[in-house]
């Protein structure tokens, strides 16, 4: 019993930590998604080689999964509908969308469960390109489908052409997650507490 009720004051305290004001919550996320965004826009010429599912994770993991959700969810939109290859058809659109604000969300549970004392630690940094990996492959997955769907060509067919660029993705993001991840969360959350934020 009283494992539990430690547990559970450790899981209360880390989520009013993490309560952020509406006001302070709107600028958090205009500025991580405006870097997101202007990231994306630079590296548009490696459509598989990306950061935005690192900030987005990282947003969700430091600030909640409300605003990492959120963060996921607009840069997606303005990336996508601005993309200099142009906008993509309605069925990506949406599944590109649903799975960043997923990357978010899950960022945020993480971190309810994590001890972000050891967030430089080798298991945090086996955590977060573990996620980075498996959210990866997700997104992948479901942006493959929206593919077949927009060009009615069969989802095997789709998982064969985009194998390539599949592995790179993963490949990359399971680096980025796994290496720069806890550096950036430590670095956000140190930030943030120093300036009083939550």
């Amino acid at each position: 019993m009283k494992r539990a009720k430690d547990s559970k004051d450790r899981l209360d305290e880390r989520t009013q930590k993490r309560s952020v004001p509406k006001s302070i919550e709107v600028s958090i996320i205009a500025i991580l998604s405006a870097t997101s965004i202007s990231i994306a826009f630079v590296r548009s010429w490696a459509p598989n080689i990306e950061v935005t599912s690192l900030i987005t994770f990282i947003s969700g993991f430091v600030f909640g999964s409300r605003i990492g959700s959120l963060v996921g969810g607009f840069t997606e939109a303005v990336s996508s509908m601005f993309n200099p290859l142009g906008p993509a058809p309605p069925p990506i659109f949406a599944a590109q969308i649903g799975c960043m604000m997923l990357i978010g969300a899950v960022g945020g549970v993480i971190a309810r469960f994590s001890d972000k004392s050891e967030l430089g630690g080798l298991n945090k940094s086996l955590m977060m390109g573990a996620a980075g990996l498996y959210l990866t492959i997700i997104y992948d997955l479901v942006t493959n489908f929206g593919f077949a769907l927009s060009f009615g060509s069969s989802y095997e067919t789709a998982l064969i052409v985009g194998s390539y660029f599949m592995a790179i993705h993963v490949f990359t993001n399971t680096l980025f997650f796994g290496t720069v991840g806890p550096v950036l969360s430590r670095y956000m959350l140190k930030t943030v507490r120093t300036e009083g934020g939550i």
